[in-house]
């Protein structure tokens, strides 16, 4: 029986939603940038129903290595290998210079997506300690 990893799939997990809240970060710092240019389509990035899907996906009965040439199933859930999409915000109410950018939004969303990457960051520091705490009491 395979014994416990030292860094799970959560772990690997949390490290990519925060790239793609970084990502986000960028997105929307470049709509805040252009909020003056004519013409500029306010942008976005969607992942959220990829992280649900890559959750919530069945994967059937799960592989037991019995046998050390047996080949082994990665152990890593989909997310580690999927894409965020950069998609343009549709607007009902343009700018007269055809601009899509709502000031107001944009720092809402930048407001939110910053406590989230804060609260993912604590959920990575606690991790650690756990690790780190099981480390030195294991001397």
């Amino acid at each position: 029986m395979p014994g416990p990893e030292l860094f799970n799939d959560t772990m690997f997990a949390y490290q990519r939603v925060m790239d793609f809240r970084t990502q986000r970060h960028n997105v929307v710092s470049s709509n805040l940038s252009n909020a003056e240019t004519p013409g500029y389509e306010a942008k976005d990035v969607q992942f959220e129903n990829i992280l649900k899907e890559a959750i919530t996906t069945e994967k059937g009965f799960p592989l037991v290595r019995t046998n050390s040439k047996h080949i082994d199933q990665g152990g890593q859930i989909e997310i580690l290998s999927t894409r965020p999409q950069i998609v343009k915000v549709k607007s009902p109410i343009a700018s007269f210079d055809g601009n899509t950018v709502s000031v107001e939004k944009e720092m809402a969303k930048m407001s939110e997506n910053s406590m989230l990457y804060q609260a993912e960051t604590e959920v990575l520091a606690r991790l650690f300690k756990g690790i780190k705490v099981a480390v030195m009491e294991g001397r």
